[in-house]
């Protein structure tokens, strides 16, 4: 772990420690691609999940402890039933989805080292993988630290009410869960994000914007013979670069496939609490000298979760738009190029763009800024509802309470 990066497994290895001592990754997750396991490292995984699905248990098991039911709305919201069970059931979900798809997973990154090898075929630039560590190695400590301090605002929330000191520990456990598989969602779609633009940056390299490249323009005397070899090697890398993309569909289609229901939980699970978050903010502002420490908490644990649903978003869209620009240069490619061989050739390529993106979908919905503008469009109709329900119970309250003191 401590050596050079020299593939696309040294520069994830970082997240990949760290999911298999959180039991989100099986125990065994080789990095060759022949992912047949014999039978005692397949049962040593399924032991593994066994084990991490026992002690979590065991964890919510000693921590859970009946409250009585009490006026203050914080001791509601976090005594509640629902919270209790979502909180126990989705990160066990993630750690059983982990183990199910790890192998599927882990073709993500085989098909990704496969790319990097046909690339550099065609191109002498090859990836930075130590770069790429480093700055996952800085996101995740990052993610984590931020989410440290915000577990930490739960922490004197648990002060105030009667949970036991080991609910420390399940909270801390839970946190770290829900952060480490957004962390590597995100660094997966990073790691495609990096080799998308690598290859646009080789087709710029040999189909340019403005006819044919410096180092391919034909020589004085000898221009026939120069267009014909700068035709055969456009026509060679153009078809390199058609395998590479069809490759990099496929590894986003197979990152929907793996991720679809993870990620759509916690957007869910964002948005609720964001709503919720907002909502507490409100009755914290027109109560303020009694609510303060509510609306604090209420503004750290939106921001944090609206920042999570961002990072998703922005990864998903940044995607989109490395596509877009394939589109664009192969557009101009067919504009510029003076071989009509290579233009029928750009022509069938533009076909395959136009039939098949590289799009972040997770199963529901396309991850863009305009699922951005639906959330916050969502948000504001269930704050007006939850405002407008909550001014006619304290009404209806306040009326109840006048007309029984006026009966004699």
């Amino acid at each position: 772990m401590f050596r050079r990066a020299s593939n696309i497994y040294d520069s994830f290895r970082s997240i990949e420690v760290f999911l298999k001592l959180l039991g989100v990754l099986p125990l065994i997750w080789v990095d060759s691609a022949i992912t047949d396991k014999s039978i005692n490292q397949k049962l040593l995984n399924w032991l593994n999940l066994l084990g991490n699905c026992i002690s979590y248990l065991l964890v919510v098991f000693i921590q859970y402890v009946p409250i009585r039911p009490s006026e203050g709305l914080l001791d509601q919201v976090y005594s509640s039933s629902i919270l209790q069970t979502s909180s126990t059931l989705l990160p066990l979900l993630f750690i059983i989805l982990g183990h199910t798809m790890g192998s599927q997973m882990k073709r993500i990154f085989h098909e990704l080292n496969d790319f990097d090898q046909k690339l550099r075929v065609i191109s002498f630039c090859a990836m930075d993988y130590q770069k790429h560590r480093i700055l996952i190695i800085c996101y995740q400590m990052c993610l984590i630290s931020v989410t440290s301090l915000v577990t930490c605002s739960s922490f004197f929330v648990i002060n105030n009410l009667s949970f036991p000191r080991v609910a420390y520990l399940y909270i801390w456990r839970v946190m770290l869960t829900w952060t480490v598989v957004a962390q590597q969602f995100v660094v997966t779609v990073w790691l495609i994000i990096e080799r998308v633009k690598q290859m646009n940056k080789v087709f710029g390299m040999y189909f340019p914007k403005n006819g044919l490249p410096s180092s391919l323009l034909p020589k004085k005397g000898y221009q026939e013979t120069v267009e014909v070899r700068n035709e055969k090697t456009q026509l060679i890398v153009l078809r390199h670069i058609v395998v590479l993309y069809d490759k990099i569909v496929d590894v986003v289609d197979l990152v929907n496939h793996c991720y679809s229901i993870q990620i759509t939980i916690c957007v869910g699970v964002c948005f609720s609490v964001g709503v919720i978050s907002t909502f507490g903010v409100f009755k914290a502002l027109l109560r303020w000298q009694e609510l303060y420490f509510m609306g604090l908490h209420n503004i750290v644990w939106g921001a944090y979760y609206v920042c999570i649903v961002v990072i998703f978003i922005s990864a998903g869209s940044q995607i989109a738009q490395e596509g877009k620009r394939t589109g664009t240069l192969v557009y101009k490619g067919i504009t510029n190029c003076p071989s009509s061989a290579v233009k029928n050739e750009l022509n069938l390529f533009s076909q395959q763009l136009l039939h098949r993106r590289p799009i972040i979908t997770c199963g529901m919905f396309v991850y863009d800024w305009t699922l951005m503008y639906t959330l916050i469009g969502a948000t504001a109709t269930y704050l007006i509802i939850m405002i407008q329900f909550d001014i006619s119970v304290t009404s209806l309250m306040s009326s109840n309470g006048t007309t029984s003191k006026c009966v004699p």
